[in-house]
């Protein structure tokens, strides 16, 4: 009997630990079926991603062709201006009525201006081009046209002011003075590399 008792004391555990065993076997693959569906989501979510991530960087890519055509339209823009001012300063040397000097401006007036005359002499020789050569003693008193108009630079691009706001102690550097009839009608600082 004793050996019965044992026998049946062993099915009872044996049947227990094999429904605990069953019941954590439905949990575990429960859990792995959890687990492989927030993979599976996940995936998906890196496809987007990855699918964004590539059109992003085609529209970068575009882009900056985009800004490189840019910056070579800008060049051959500049280039062709650079060209238009030098074929419009030949034909301006040479018209009869237009003179053109270049100085510094030491004092301004409504009606007037004293101008110390000096050249820009290009160089090739010299590191920015070229260098200003004073016309020692040239101090004139030159008269302005009623609406003379003045060009000033900032940084390397010039732009006009007005000439009731021009103030040459502002900008202390060489002048092109173009004269019509012995008045100057324009003044252009001049850019100096």
């Amino acid at each position: 009997m004793k050996k019965l008792l044992i026998l049946i004391l062993s099915v009872v555990v044996l049947t227990s630990c094999s429904n605990k065993a069953s019941r954590n076997e439905e949990i575990i693959t429960k859990q792995l079926e959890e687990v492989n569906s927030e993979i599976e989501r996940l995936n998906k979510e890196l496809l987007s991603f990855e699918n964004q991530l590539a059109e992003k960087t085609k529209k970068m890519v575009e882009l900056e062709e985009l800004v490189e055509s840019l910056k070579n339209y800008d060049r051959e823009s500049i280039n062709q201006l650079s060209t238009l001012v030098a074929m419009n300063e030949k034909l301006i040397k040479h018209l009869p009525d237009i003179t053109r000097k270049q100085g510094f401006i030491l004092e301004v007036n409504e009606r007037d201006m004293i101008v110390d005359y000096a050249n820009w002499e290009q160089k090739a020789d010299e590191p920015n081009g070229g260098h200003i050569v004073d016309q020692e003693g040239d101090h004139e008193k030159v008269n302005l046209h009623s609406n003379v108009e003045v060009y000033i630079l900032n940084g390397a691009t010039i732009g006009y002011k007005p000439f009731a706001e021009f103030d040459p102690t502002d900008h202390e550097g060489l002048y092109d003075l173009y004269f019509v009839n012995n008045k100057i009608v324009l003044i252009a600082e001049k850019y100096i590399p």
